[in-house]
């Protein structure tokens, strides 16, 4: 048997938040094991198991955006988190590139280059998969083109929709250079392009939460995001910012459902940065099955990954 208190020591977690995080994942892992969530002493077999697990739970949160991970998501990860380790069923990390949108105000169309986001999105999903095998667990990934619900679509000119499929064509291109399997939203999900589009889809707010499975108050941030960073970076009017946000909201609940029905073990390594829109995906109780990982932002205008090397990392 492996006594819990010697566990926490082994990963120096034995206060603050590293304390509630290991606790919340031990308890996880023994209630999926049908054990009682108050046990101190762990099987040996489980105890072995545990340890992978909070050695890649520790690494995780050292790497990524701590305030945007809530119990609810804990809870989805943790049962992901077991099944692979106890089950060895694959993790399928996932990331959705956006277009490399121009910026300023009244700025409409995309950029003919890729956007730094765009490089840093694919080198983490590459490397957090790295990380996960190095540790024993199995997993695989991919990206995806996010050409559903574009921005500005009914102002895009003829030349800009180039500029758009150009996006597509370049992001292609790194994600070969880094082998890394790459595909548009629409073509790995069908019927998303026949609910969402390419223009998407706007709804009430009222009729918006009876329609898509999404949590109202995660809706009210991503409209008050949205009022914030449209106006003040492109200039927009409030009204047209929360017809975005309600647009977006739409589009990510029912992306929600598609990858939910896709893999057994999906967790998403979110890229956009606008973080309040990560819990759209987590249903509407907040408590849906997938994973989400924010990774801490670049520092200067460094390309390379956000995420560390894990591999003889010490906690």
């Amino acid at each position: 048997m492996i006594n819990r208190k010697d566990l926490l020591a082994e990963f120096n977690s034995t206060e603050g938040r590293k304390l509630k995080e290991a606790n919340q994942l031990i308890n996880s892992f023994l209630k999926n094991s049908g054990i009682e969530m108050n046990t101190e002493n762990i099987p040996d077999n489980l105890g072995v198991l545990l340890k992978t697990a909070l050695k890649y739970w520790f690494n995780l949160i050292d790497d990524e955006i701590g305030e945007f991970r809530s119990e609810f998501s804990n809870t989805a990860f943790h049962s992901i988190l077991y099944d692979a380790i106890v089950n060895k069923n694959k993790i399928n990390y996932i990331t959705i590139v956006c277009p490399s949108y121009k910026k300023g105000k009244e700025s409409v169309g995309f950029k003919r280059e890729p956007g730094d986001t765009t490089y840093i999105a694919f080198k983490n999903i590459k490397k957090i998969y790295e990380n996960t095998v190095d540790l024993g667990i199995p997993a695989d990934f991919r990206t995806y083109f996010y050409d559903l619900a574009v921005e500005n679509a009914d102002k895009l000119s003829e030349q800009d929709w180039k500029d758009f499929e150009l996006n597509i064509l370049l992001d292609k291109i790194i994600a070969r250079t880094l082998d890394i399997s790459y595909e548009s939203m629409s073509n790995a999900f069908p019927m998303l392009e026949k609910q969402i589009g390419r223009h998407g889809v706007v709804l009430p707010e009222g009729e918006l939460i009876k329609t898509v499975p999404i949590n109202r108050e995660s809706l009210e941030r991503v409209i008050n995001e949205s009022k914030i960073f449209y106006t003040e970076t492109f200039g927009w009017t409030k009204e047209e910012a929360i017809k975005r946000a309600l647009c977006q909201s739409h589009a990510y609940g029912l992306e929600s459902i598609a990858i939910r029905r896709n893999f057994k073990n999906p967790v998403i390594l979110y890229s956009a940065y606008s973080y309040e829109r990560m819990s759209l995906y987590m249903g509407k109780d907040g408590a849906a099955r997938v994973g989400i990982i924010c990774p801490k932002r670049t520092i200067g205008n460094s390309l390379s990954s956000t995420i560390s090397t894990w591999k003889n990392k010490k906690q």
